[in-house]
């Protein structure tokens, strides 16, 4: 469950940062303000596609962890078939 959370959440901080990269708006000028170190127009690009690639190989690393621990919980689920006493 945890996994899902954690997919999820960085599924949408990725299509939230890239709705920020692609935004002409006025309101991204706070947010360039916020960003440390170097202001110049390529850094500020690349501190932005630098933290979208973190985040997308996060959702890999939860969505292929979701893929793995899935088939494992099965057996726990589906209880085996009870046994016969006498030997049969």
């Amino acid at each position: 469950m945890g996994s899902t959370l954690m997919a999820t959440t960085s599924i949408l901080l990725c299509s939230g940062l890239a709705a920020v990269i692609s935004s002409t708006y006025s309101v991204k000028q706070p947010i360039n303000d916020s960003v440390f170190g170097a202001h110049g127009e390529f850094m500020v690009a690349l501190k932005y596609v630098t933290l979208l690639v973190v985040f997308l190989f996060a959702f890999l690393c939860y969505s292929l962890s979701i893929r793995y621990v899935q088939p494992g919980q099965l057996p726990h689920k589906h209880p085996s078939a009870p046994r016969r006493r006498g030997g049969r």
